[in-house]
């Protein structure tokens, strides 16, 4: 029986295909090439199925490459190039890493371990923010979150559930930030958008980041911008109770938690071989041509191994997020056609260039941050991450091409500022990790989503400030 939703999805999609449609018949307008044309008719029933995912976002996406195909708008080595690129087999990788983590219990160890040291509110957040750094390899901030929220469930159990207090409001958001806001903008492989972004940056400009570089790039931005969450959160949410604190400071539940684990188990030594091992090839494998996505599938194979296995092969690899992996590949490919069809560099000359121009004319390097800051949010309020990166990241990158930005300019104010955008201010209904917490009724969800709303506006102004220190560490590095 459909509901009036299913009824909704369906009439929007019909009128998505008939604007496709529409798009083929109607010849280009001046500026765009008639595959970019019909490129953007395509897009249209493509980003309505991304924005009500109707259909898993990578079965959406090799659809998109598929249909690209059938039309004839870019041929197959073009379309399909983004699976031969070693971004999709990083995501591959990673997601068989975490895998292994989660079932051998190393990443609960390691979150417990630093957690059951904490004796106050301050504290508590710093070991949740390390405990995410230990937990780098794991590709997903749902994931993260999954790890810590019950552990952060544990604490509020011991507390008496105080879900509508001014702590539980600043604990969770705390641990949504170390979860999304820092791992996930520092760490290539923690979430689709870093590599979604990078993907575009690889194919427009032909210039490519390895994972230290992302990593040493974003470390500073990613730093400043949570503890201004922090501190803007804090402010918005109100001091937290003395007496929770204070309760906070006698609870035993985690230490007594981590004790019932007892000592390291064989496969969790394992595990944390390899994945020390996958940290030291992500870092230097590029010194011998090994690509991170590469190292990634090499080691994650020796999981597979005779006396290694921590996980059954064929449940490890239906654990994958295969949408993810397929949703990377795509994007890749994706990149190239609109560089084969030329619509990215229409759009931003025809649709974008008139806006964005004068207020870069008249702010300079400021109006290039607020141009990032209008493209990403219209982006990100249209279409759930990482899709949004779909339309910003290109209009972006090829906006600067056309201005002839200086190639510091084009990385650390347009391209990685794109990504922070998309991980530091989503609200509740924007990102799944968000699910995991308040579904976890840790705190009360009406006045969390307030908080957010409060916070949205002032964090996305920072958003101005951490891209200047990406440029900065751009030139610092001599990246670009």
């Amino acid at each position: 029986m459909k509901t009036a939703a299913t009824s909704r999805v369906i009439a929007a999609l019909v009128v998505g295909v008939l604007l496709a449609a529409l798009l083929f018949v109607i010849p280009a307008p001046a500026g765009f090439s008639p595959q970019g044309w019909h490129l953007l008719g395509v897009l249209v029933p493509i980003v309505i199925i991304w924005a009500t995912e109707v259909m898993p976002v990578g079965v959406a996406s090799l659809l998109l490459l598929t249909v690209v195909c059938v039309a004839g708008i870019s041929t197959p080595d073009v379309a399909f190039s983004g699976f031969a690129n070693h971004l999709c087999w990083l995501m591959l990788g990673a997601f068989i890493l975490a895998d292994a983590m989660m079932a051998s219990g190393l990443s609960r160890r390691m979150a417990l371990w630093l957690l059951s040291k904490a004796k106050s509110v301050n504290s508590l957040v710093g070991m949740a923010f390390l405990a995410n750094l230990l937990m780098a390899p794991v590709p997903s901030a749902t994931a993260r979150c999954s790890i810590l929220g019950p552990l952060l469930d544990a604490i509020m159990e011991s507390l008496g559930r105080p879900s509508r207090s001014n702590l539980a409001r600043y604990l969770v958001y705390a641990y949504l930030m170390a979860c999304t806001g820092f791992t996930g903008v520092m760490i290539l492989t923690s979430g689709a958008a870093n590599g979604a972004t990078l993907a575009f940056y690889e194919q427009m400009t032909g210039n490519t980041l390895s994972f230290i570089q992302w990593a040493g790039l974003m470390i500073l931005p990613a730093a400043f911008i949570c503890l201004c969450a922090l501190v803007i959160a804090r402010f918005f949410a109100g001091k937290p109770e003395p007496e929770l604190a204070r309760k906070l400071s006698d609870s035993t539940r985690l230490h007594d938690e981590y004790a019932k684990l007892g000592p390291m188990t064989a496969p969790e030594k394992r595990v944390l071989a390899c994945v020390i091992l996958v940290l030291v090839l992500w870092c230097f494998g590029d010194l011998v041509g090994l690509k991170a996505g590469f190292a990634a599938i090499l080691v994650s194979a020796l999981l597979f191994l005779p006396g290694m296995a921590v996980v059954e092969p064929r449940q490890a690899m239906r654990d994958v997020n295969w949408s993810i992996v397929l949703l990377v590949g795509c994007l890749v490919g994706f990149g190239a056609i609109v560089q084969d069809t030329g619509l990215a560099d229409s759009l931003a000359s025809a649709v974008f260039a008139p806006i964005m121009n004068p207020i870069h004319q008249h702010l300079g390097l400021l109006g290039i941050c607020i141009n990032v800051l209008l493209v990403s949010a219209i982006a990100h309020f249209l279409l759930p991450t990482p899709n949004n990166i779909v339309l910003a990241a290109p209009v972006l990158i090829a906006w600067g091409l056309s201005a002839g930005l200086d190639p510091a300019i084009l990385l650390g104010l347009l391209v990685l500022p794109v990504a922070m955008h998309d991980r530091i201010v989503p609200l509740s209904y924007q990102y799944p990790p968000y699910y995991v917490m308040l579904g976890l009724d840790l705190v009360d969800t009406k006045s969390f989503n307030s908080l957010l709303a409060k916070v949205y506006p002032a964090l996305a102004l920072c958003v101005i400030p951490a891209s200047f220190i990406c440029w900065a560490m751009v030139r610092l590095l001599g990246i670009a």
